[in-house]
Formats: C-alpha cells, structure tokens, sequence
C-alpha cells in the first residue's frame, strides 16, 4: 500500500477487528474502547508480531476475512437489492478480478 493506496493496513486492521467484533455480539462502550485499541496495538506492534505467527495459520485468517467479506458483499446482499443492482455487484467483482481497481471504480 504505502502511497499508492494510503490506509492499506489500517482499513485491513480496522476490518478484521471489526468482523471479529461483530461476530462476538460486541455491543457497549467499554467493548468499543477495548476495540480501539487492540486496533491501535495491532498497528504499532503487529508487523513485529507478524514474524512470530506461522504462515498456515496467517494464511486460514486471511482466508477466513476473505470469505466472511465476500459473503456480506455478495451473498448477504442477493435478498436486499432488486436483480438489476445484483447484476451490477456481480459485474464489479468480475472487472475487479480480471482487470484492475480502477476500471472497477470504473464500471
């Protein structure tokens, strides 16, 4: 990320505690200070943290945060939104996969 797309780790940071969190049933103010800073935690000291994860176990998280995002994208969606909105999501994901994010924003 760096320059090119500011925000990179933060909004990952951001989106994996708050999946975390909602999954939980967090609900409260105290909940949500302690949330905030396991973000900010996370993103002073997780790079360092990072060398002593094993890479499976990275790798089923990152699994697991793609699938849960996929599914409230996509799969949640499909009974909320008319077919013509459906169809436009759908047409998103696929020019995102085969070009890039910018023709993405794009369509």
């Amino acid at each position: 990320s760096g320059l090119v797309c500011p925000g990179g780790l933060g909004i990952a940071v951001c989106y994996s505690t708050t999946s975390v969190y909602k999954s939980c049933g967090g609900r409260g103010k105290l909940a949500n200070a302690f949330l905030s800073l396991i973000t900010v935690l996370t993103m002073v000291y997780g790079p360092a943290a990072v060398l002593y994860i094993p890479r499976c176990l990275a790798g089923s998280i990152v699994l697991d945060l793609g699938i849960n995002l996929f599914l409230e994208a996509v799969v949640d969606p499909a009974e909320q939104c008319d077919y013509a909105e459906y169809i436009s999501i759908w047409i998103i994901i696929v020019v995102l996969n085969v070009f890039n994010m910018t023709a993405a924003l794009l369509a």
